[in-house]
């Protein structure tokens, strides 16, 4: 034992024994040291090898022990210290969370007081509608009322010219009966058709001499009248003085069987009744002296009738009428045949058969004035008398029906008319049933109409009449001369353009200046999400290059410049860029008006290529488009083949003929450029919402729907559009304004009217304004950068929406998944403990498997009841559940009970009972 204490005090090697007091010191001063050690935080091994204290003894295992209890409880405030500051963090962020409940407890506070004005806002609205509602409808009915009294009204005068056209209908329309006056006014228009075809078709093959003719081809000298210019017309006077002279030499249809025999034997009939049934016989130094008795006498006028119905059937009058035709019809061919022969062209080619066709239609209107028993008459005047262009008065411009109620000279009759006086008695006023055609001068000398002397050189100071001359006179600001006409061509002929005034120039640069700058700031103002506009751009850039070539345009000819009658090519193409650029402008304005109903906008080129656009309905722009589109193209082509025509100098009925085309279809594409826009007018109208089912429709098919149209920022986005929607709708009305006005210009230049000059200068100027302020109002309507879409802004919140819930989507099923891991097991207690319950510990039979499995599914669904507010959660738990149920009862299907004996034999006790 003290071998023992020695090598424990460290004494064993010296061989020395201690007393007990100094062991006690030693311990005392191990503690001593160990405790500072403590004290001063070194309490690690080698801290206590080196301080000398340590040992195998048990102190040792103490202070070893004492040492790791040190750094235990070190490590363990700090981990105290971090839970610590851990949960002053946390106690942080519920402050702020509680501080942000309470923000939003006043934000829905807020916003229920704002939902609760709106709602009495709305209900107020409601009830101002309905009665704005009751009042238009009772303006509609009144209007509604107004408009069918003023429909029957017009209903009844249409029945009464419907029964009036059919009371002349009736009528028999034999050549043996009076005709009325649309039969009347068909056969003669029928007649100036036949003659006008024949004297077209030489006047565009003859090359007339400027002398013009003498002699019988021109008795009157009306040659120098029209000049070669108006040869046409010349030619067309020339035949209806041969059609005069054969067939209505005298009034009342005594000239109607020729003016020779034929005339002698009708008056003859007419003297024999005279000398007998007339009280006094007529007399008189003339013929038409003696048949004035028809002017008064309604007995007289019924025998002319009853007379000439007789001799226009049958007997030798009939027959001397028809030779009398043949006659007549030959003379037209051979007054044709020795002009022709007198201009050194080709022998006459037309048809006898036309001229034949034209002169009995001729004698059958001559019968008439026989027939009929008012008096009709051809309409004429004396040439150099003075006149009024009306047709109420029977008179109207040969060349294009202009200068209506202007006063005029009357230089040549082109046409005669066609006119009734009276009715059976022959008094009464007179009826126009066709106006004459006069060919008044407009810058010839008067002196040129009294001398028939006068020098033809004076009328080449008037102006160029024929249609494709005139329309070359126009382009190049020369008409050309005979000595251009026997050219090859007017390729490099110099001319010179016509000079605008100064105050055109400067509008048009200002135009085309202003239209470059709006153009600009278009490309730069509009929004990136409106890719739609870029086919209005285009259409804008395209129209700001041809004001620009315009305004240059104008400015070469305003100085002056030497040109070649190959520059009429240049001003074609200018027309072609104004083509080009109204169809586009038209379709990229529809379609931006789209944009402002729906942010998937169809056309034909985005079809291509845009798989989101919106396929479910047709787009109502192809059909007016399209068409513009052919139209267009097709009136380019013809502006270049009249271009090439007259250049090359074809015939000059080719010529004309492109030219009626080429102004045809201007008129047809500028009144479906209208019509488009009154198409899209429409759209607009029935695309605004309302409440009636018709426009619901509409509205179901061309607005996208905005699923978030109750939020404010949403409903700021959208009032915004609303507003542009307006501003974009007025510049629609000026398009149209422009459309109109190009409609009647294009309709008055049609007519080839005299101050075309002026006429261009006013489509100038209409052109040019509307067009302007159609740019200038799309893009203070058009959406800025900065404006956020309604539909953009929908679809960022639906998908923000979306988001958040497929987190929790996702959350939850984890969550699901989490419980459904841990039921198999649960499940597998759940059952041994009900099998348990049921057998007593295995002291009762077992029942069948699917009663404890039914019992299962009862707790089950008892547990899903209880709590309700889980909702679709527990619900999707409950079902994992019972389907492993199921599954584990397929598993234990096969299982039979075992039966557990009680201790009683029923089969002893039923002997035993008797049984």
């Amino acid at each position: 034992m003290v071998q023992k204490l020695k090598a424990t005090v460290g004494l064993g090697q010296q061989g020395e024994e201690e007393s007990g007091r100094s062991v006690h010191r030693r311990y005392r001063n191990r503690i001593r040291t160990f405790q500072e050690l403590v004290r001063s935080g070194r309490v690690a091994e080698a801290e206590l090898e080196d301080s000398g204290i340590a040992g195998d003894d048990e102190l040792g295992q103490l202070f070893d022990w004492s040492t790791q209890m040190v750094v235990y409880q070190a490590s363990t405030m700090e981990q105290l210290m971090k839970e610590r500051d851990r949960a002053n963090g946390k106690s942080i962020e519920v402050e702020r969370l509680l501080t942000e409940i309470e923000q939003l407890n006043a934000t829905v506070a807020r916003r229920e007081s704002r939902l609760e004005s709106a709602s009495r806002k709305r209900r107020q609205m409601q009830s101002d509608h309905a009665e704005e509602l009751d009042r238009v409808t009772m303006e509609h009915s009144h209007e509604m009322h107004e408009a069918a009294k003023k429909f029957e009204g017009e209903k009844q005068k249409l029945e009464s010219e419907k029964r009036h056209i059919q009371a002349q209908l009736l009528v028999p329309h034999d050549k043996s009966y009076a005709w009325p006056d649309e039969k009347l006014r068909v056969q003669f228009l029928e007649l100036c058709r036949l003659l006008n075809n024949a004297t077209a078709n030489l006047a565009a093959s003859i090359d007339i001499p400027l002398a013009g003719f003498g002699g019988q081809l021109d008795p009157e000298g009306t040659f120098r009248v029209t000049g070669p210019t108006g040869a046409h017309f010349w030619l067309r006077s020339r035949l209806w003085a041969v059609v005069e002279a054969g067939f209505f030499s005298r009034p009342y249809g005594f000239g109607a069987f020729g003016p020779d025999k034929g005339a002698r034997e009708v008056m003859d009939v007419f003297n024999a009744w005279a000398s007998r049934l007339v009280d006094s016989p007529v007399s008189g130094d003339h013929p038409d002296d003696a048949i004035g008795i028809f002017n008064t006498d309604e007995t007289a006028n019924r025998w002319r009738s009853v007379t000439f119905q007789s001799l226009s059937t049958a007997g030798p009058l009939a027959a001397e009428g028809r030779a009398n035709a043949e006659r007549v019809a030959g003379q037209l061919h051979a007054l044709l045949s020795a002009i022709a022969s007198a201009c050194n062209a080709a022998p006459y080619n037309t048809p006898q058969s036309d001229l034949r066709a034209a002169s009995h239609v001729a004698f059958e209107l001559a019968l008439q004035c026989g027939i009929n028993p008012a008096m009709l008459s051809l309409l004429s005047t004396a040439r150099g008398a003075s006149l009024v262009m009306d047709r109420a008065r029977g008179f109207q411009d040969c060349e294009d029906g202009q200068r209506m109620g202007q006063s005029v000279v009357a230089a040549l009759v082109v046409q005669p008319g066609w006119a009734r006086t009276g009715g059976e008695g022959g008094s009464g006023r007179r009826t126009v049933i066709v106006p004459c055609e006069q060919s008044p001068p407009l810058h010839s000398s008067p002196d040129l109409l009294r001398d028939p002397s006068a020098s033809a050189s004076l009328h080449l100071l008037g102006p160029n009449t024929a249609g494709p001359t005139r329309f070359a006179k126009i382009l190049t600001g020369r008409a050309p001369t005979l000595g251009d006409r026997e050219m090859r061509g007017l390729w490099n002929v110099r001319t010179q353009g016509i000079p605008p005034s100064l105050g055109l120039l400067v509008w048009d640069w200002l135009v085309a200046a202003g239209t470059l700058y709006l153009t600009i700031l278009f490309l730069v103002v509009r929004p990136r999400y409106w890719r739609t506009a870029r086919l209005l751009e285009g259409g804008l850039i395209v129209l700001s290059v041809y004001f620009l070539l315009h305004a240059a345009d104008l400015t070469i000819r305003y100085h002056g410049a030497a040109l070649t009658y190959g520059y009429i090519l240049v001003t074609s193409l200018f027309a072609a860029l104004r083509t080009l650029s109204d169809v586009l402008v038209l379709a990229g304005y529809w379609q931006t008006m789209e944009r402002f109903q729906t942010p998937k906008v169809a056309n034909l080129l985005s079809l291509c290529w845009d798989p989101e656009v919106r396929r479910d309905f047709i787009m109502p722009e192809i059909i007016p488009i399209g068409l513009l589109w052919v139209l267009g193209l097709y009136q380019v082509g013809l502006q270049f083949a009249l271009c090439f025509a007259w250049l090359g100098f074809v015939d000059l009925g080719i010529i004309d003929a492109i030219a009626r085309a080429r102004s045809g279809v201007e008129v047809g594409f500028a009144a479906l450029y209208f019509i488009a826009l009154g198409i899209m007018g429409l759209f607009i109208f029935f695309s605004i919402p309302t409440r009636d089912k018709v426009y619901a429709v509409m509205e179901a098919c061309r607005r996208e729907p905005l699923k978030h149209a109750h939020l404010d920022e949403v409903k700021e986005a959208k009032k915004s559009l609303d507003s542009s929607f307006v501003g974009a709708v007025f510049a629609g009305s000026l398009l149209g304004a422009r459309s109109f006005c190009e409609i009647v210009i294009v309709g008055q230049l049609d007519r080839w009217p005299a101050d075309i000059l002026d006429i261009y200068r006013a489509r100038d100027v209409c052109y040019g304004f509307f067009s302007s302020a159609f740019l200038l109002t799309m893009l203070c309507c058009l959406p800025r950068p900065k404006d956020r879409d309604p539909w953009e802004l929908d679809n960022s919140i639906t998908a923000t929406q979306e988001a958040k819930t497929r987190a929790e989507a996702e959350m939850l099923q984890a969550k699901l998944q989490a419980v459904l891991d841990s039921w198999p097991d649960d499940a597998h207690r759940r059952f041994k403990a009900k099998l348990e319950e049921w057998t007593r510990n295995g002291q009762a039979s077992a029942p069948d498997v699917g009663q404890i499995f039914n019992a299962l599914r009862n707790e089950l669904r008892a547990e899903s009841t209880v709590s309700p507010a889980q909702g679709g959660e527990d619900n999707r738990l409950l079902e994992g559940r019972l389907e492993f149920l199921n599954t584990m009862q397929r598993t234990v299907s096969d299982w039979v009970p075992i039966y557990k004996w009680d201790g009683r034999d029923e089969e002893y006790h039923a002997i035993a009972s008797g049984g």
